[in-house]
């Protein structure tokens, strides 16, 4: 999560401690579960649309854990739709199984990189954490694009057929899934992002800092945006011009071998 947004979280959550302290505290923890479920369920979805997945992030903690929210799904709709038709019972089924014979491919493949990495001329290594690569990747959008919405547009409408011909069970799941993928994305993209820009703030505020403390504020176009407070500072900050001479002399003093002495 970026500074500015954490800054700002910080400063809500101090608000609500004030005014509402136990619903703040709910709140943070319904937060947290939603989003590490929200996960899970994303990566009962990523199993079928993606490929060459980072170790860390496909890992058999993760597929054990989206195991049980597919699990706990089928299990708990029906209380909520009524027992399913036959039909749709067997897609649900169906799509279980897949879930994970794709799992444990998915992890087979990454076994077998790891064992090509050892071996002569091993191919360039893959990032721990990479979501996989979109199937999807032929229809011509940008990348985060086809993560942000495509995939899970896609998703969304299969279980809308699928609800709409084969019954609520195997519909329902594979759409609340969906919506999970969705918001699971948003955040990871605006994360990553909130990230990029504290990078390139660093950058900006490490190129225009002398001319920031130099104009104090009087016109931040010439610094990126970037101002300083009006504080006095003296000459902490000037530029001196380094003395290579007396340095390269300070050196090679140092690295004159020491006459022995006579007791």
């Amino acid at each position: 999560m970026q500074q500015h947004t954490r800054q700002e979280l910080q400063r809500a959550e101090q608000v609500g401690n004030l005014l509402m302290p136990d619903a703040i505290a709910s709140m943070k923890l319904v937060m947290g579960l939603g989003s590490i479920l929200l996960g899970w369920l994303s990566v009962s979805l990523e199993v079928f649309v993606r490929h060459e997945f980072g170790e860390r992030y496909l890992s058999w903690l993760r597929l054990y854990f989206a195991w049980i929210m597919v699990a706990s799904v089928g299990v708990f709709l029906p209380s909520i739709f009524g027992a399913p038709n036959p039909l749709s019972f067997y897609i649900g089924y169906g799509i279980y199984i897949a879930f994970i014979l794709l799992a444990l491919w998915h992890r087979l493949t990454i076994r077998r990189r790891r064992k090509r990495q050892e071996k002569p001329n091993p191919p360039e290594p893959l990032h721990s954490m990479c979501s996989g690569y979109s199937h999807l990747s032929w229809i011509p959008v940008k990348e985060w694009t086809l993560y942000l919405w495509v995939e899970p547009l896609f998703f969304i409408i299969i279980s809308l057929l699928l609800w709409r011909f084969f019954g609520g069970l195997a519909g329902a799941w594979l759409l609340l899934s969906s919506v999970g993928m969705l918001i699971k994305n948003q955040m990871e993209y605006y994360n990553n992002r909130g990230q990029l820009l504290d990078m390139i703030d660093a950058q900006i505020e490490a190129k225009y800092f002398s001319a920031a403390l130099a104009n104090r504020g009087e016109n931040k176009r010439e610094t990126g945006g970037f101002v300083v407070a009006d504080v006095y500072t003296g000459n902490l900050f000037d530029e001196e011009e380094p003395d290579i001479s007396a340095t390269v002399d300070a050196t090679m003093q140092n690295n004159e071998p020491q006459q022995p002495t006579d007791e």
